[in-house]
């Protein structure tokens, strides 16, 4: 879904019109959804957030959560994710590539510069200077996201990071992320499937 930023920069984010539980975890989500209610999140708002993360495969993990020890409180839709738009950022130019062996000149012209103007995005609104990491960002609170995760290395895997940048994330990999078994996906220990200790095989090729 396309988030228009205040200086008219376009991104995106995950997130889904419907405002109801999914029907597969039904019980689950009833649960979740009153506890939200307690703490003053409106019922739509929380369906469509746990619904965009669910569409983003990270369901459950600290990346989308306000407070790390409360799944009530995850925000999905709020968050612009970087690996989102270093995928569509590989798709854009994978299309002005084909279009451009169809010799469909405009066509490949408009992806080339789509491709153009997320990759300066992603270094305007992801790359964060103070943790010298690529994180997520929340378009609603305009500023990055705290959590530090995998996703944070896919601007390597498809060159969009400067060499200053890539030495700095693999830093990080190095001395935080790297433990016994592989690459952890978060630095939080919140029990969820999606933070420490877990390791899932595409984040390690990624990686």
């Amino acid at each position: 879904y396309v988030v228009r930023l205040p200086d008219g920069t376009i991104l995106n984010r995950y997130w889904d019109p419907l405002t109801t539980p999914r029907l597969e975890s039904y019980p689950e989500e009833e649960g979740l959804r009153q506890k939200a209610q307690h703490n003053g999140i409106l019922t739509e708002k929380f369906y469509q957030h746990n619904r965009a993360v669910c569409e983003s495969g990270w369901d459950f993990s600290s990346r989308w959560l306000i407070d790390t020890k409360r799944v009530e409180t995850n925000h999905a839709a709020d968050i612009i994710p970087i690996d989102l738009n270093c995928l569509l950022y590989s798709m854009e130019n994978l299309l002005a590539s084909t279009y451009s062996q169809k010799s469909d000149w405009k066509s490949s012209k408009k992806f080339e510069e789509l491709a153009e103007n997320r990759k300066n995005a992603i270094q305007n609104f992801h790359w964060n200077n103070e943790t010298q990491f690529f994180m997520d960002y929340d378009w609603t609170r305009n500023r990055s996201t705290p959590a530090m995760t995998l996703a944070g290395v896919y601007p390597l895997f498809f060159k969009l990071a400067t060499p200053e940048q890539a030495a700095h994330v693999h830093e990080h990999l190095r001395k935080s992320f790297l433990q016994s078994g592989g690459l952890v996906t978060t630095l939080e220990r919140t029990g969820e499937q999606w933070d420490w200790p877990s390791r899932w095989a595409p984040l390690q090729w990624i990686g």
